[in-house]
This record gives C-alpha cells, sequence and structure tokens, in this order.
C-alpha cells in the first residue's frame, strides 16, 4: 500500500521564558502565528522566527512549527 502525504497548512509557536519557579524550571509563555505557507521551507519559517523574536521583551527559549498534513492511499 502506497500512501501520499500533503502538508496542507503550517502553524509558527514562539516559545518564550517568563521566568522560573520555585524547582528553578522556567516558565514559558507562547505566541502562535498561523496561516504559514505550507511551502515554506524550515529555514525561511526560523528565519521569520528569529526576526520577530528580535523585537520582543521577553528572550526566545524555543521556535515549534507545527504541520497539518493529509493523508490519502493513492
Amino acid at each position: 500500500m502506497a500512501v501520499l502525504t500533503d502538508r496542507v497548512s503550517s502553524r509558527l509557536s514562539l516559545v518564550f521564558q517568563t521566568g522560573e519557579d520555585a524547582q528553578g524550571m522556567p516558565i514559558l509563555k507562547r505566541k502562535a502565528y498561523s496561516r504559514i505557507n505550507p511551502a515554506a521551507t524550515d529555514d525561511a519559517v526560523f528565519e521569520v522566527a528569529t526576526a520577530l523574536a528580535s523585537i520582543q521583551t521577553l528572550p526566545l527559549n524555543g521556535v515549534e512549527r507545527i504541520d497539518t498534513n493529509s493523508v490519502e492511499e493513492i
């Protein structure tokens, strides 16, 4: 059985550290951006993420790309 996968949508999530809890673990806050072009390369998405993070006041802890794919049997 062969399967065809097609990326249909993407979202970008910037993870910021807002502080630390009593145990010293980071407290994180996410800022999400939807409607990212599914054809955009990971490098391009990361470049945009770092540009957006540079104008924020909180330190960037991570970048997440969330893709939704359609899967169908061919």
